[in-house]
């Protein structure tokens, strides 16, 4: 290790800096000590002041350093282990997996895709767009911009099917089921033969739920307790441009790449709360 020194808000903290200057009341950025390795690259970090930092201040300063992604010896991308210490930072999944919200993707479409997918922010009320239901996704029409994928949305429905996602550039190629993506189909029921609406548990929140001592979100889990019920299930709006081809909304006479079979590319992910709900029929 080489000599530790502190920046008040350097390069790396721009973007939490200049978040913080357009606040009220705040004045200058966390200062932070970083602690360089031989090679020049930041490998530890500790917020001189933790009482300085508001939350978001550091998750924008922490979310900003899985940029920080080398490739190993045997080709596969990681992530350096660049992080604030426990007690000022808390859990941070992309180092336990390995893999950075940008995941192992190249093109600026899919990395801004994934790091849409492996967002771990809880909605707060006044996120969800309460015109999003079950029904208005599957309205006919091309969708494309029917929705904000700033936004997020809690759905009320069935849930036909619950499948494990195979490897994805989201999840740095990962085959294993704890770090790949459980999906919900939720329909309008038992006997809804439409094509469903996607939503998709992601291993970053599958890994807080585990560290935190949460409701297990593995897909086998997921699978036991929801399929074939009836749930509420809230998370962030995306536009799934990788799955256009495949929905009716977007591929109107299905004339474009695969069959299609969902409703809408429009999905929630990731979801960030799952409950049981009431079985309309049995009030």
């Amino acid at each position: 290790m080489r000599s530790t020194f502190v920046r008040p808000c350097s390069t790396r903290l721009a973007l939490s800096c200049l978040i913080c200057l357009m606040a009220a009341g705040c004045a200058r950025g966390p200062a932070f000590h970083e602690t360089l390795g031989w090679d020049g690259i930041v490998t530890r970090v500790g917020l001189e002041d933790p009482l300085e930092a508001v939350p978001w201040q550091v998750h924008a300063w922490r979310m900003s350093q899985h940029e920080n992604y080398v490739v190993g010896d045997d080709g596969r991308m990681r992530v350096r282990t660049v992080a604030l210490t426990d007690s000022q930072a808390g859990y941070d999944p992309f180092i336990d997996r390995d893999c950075p919200p940008q995941g192992s993707a190249r093109s600026t479409q899919t990395l801004r895709h994934n790091r849409l997918k492996n967002r771990t922010a809880i909605p707060r009320g006044w996120d969800v767009d309460r015109r999003v239901t079950l029904q208005a996704v599957r309205t006919a029409g091309n969708d494309r911009r029917r929705w904000n994928d700033g936004d997020a949305a809690t759905l009320y429905g069935y849930v036909r099917a619950v499948r494990a996602v195979a490897h994805e550039t989201c999840n740095c190629l990962a085959s294993t089921r704890e770090l790949t993506t459980a999906q919900l189909e939720i329909t309008d029921g038992p006997d809804d033969l439409q094509r469903p609406v996607i939503v998709h548990v992601t291993p970053p929140m599958r890994l807080i739920h585990n560290y935190y001592d949460l409701e297990s979100w593995a897909t086998r889990d997921v699978k036991a307790m929801y399929e074939g019920r009836w749930v509420t299930v809230t998370g962030w709006l995306m536009f799934n441009e990788m799955q256009d081809d495949g929905a009716d909304n977007s591929d109107r006479f299905d004339w474009i790449g695969r069959d299609n079979w969902r409703a809408s590319a429009w999905e929630l992910h990731p979801v960030t709360h799952i409950e049981l709900a009431e079985d309309p029929n049995y009030p």
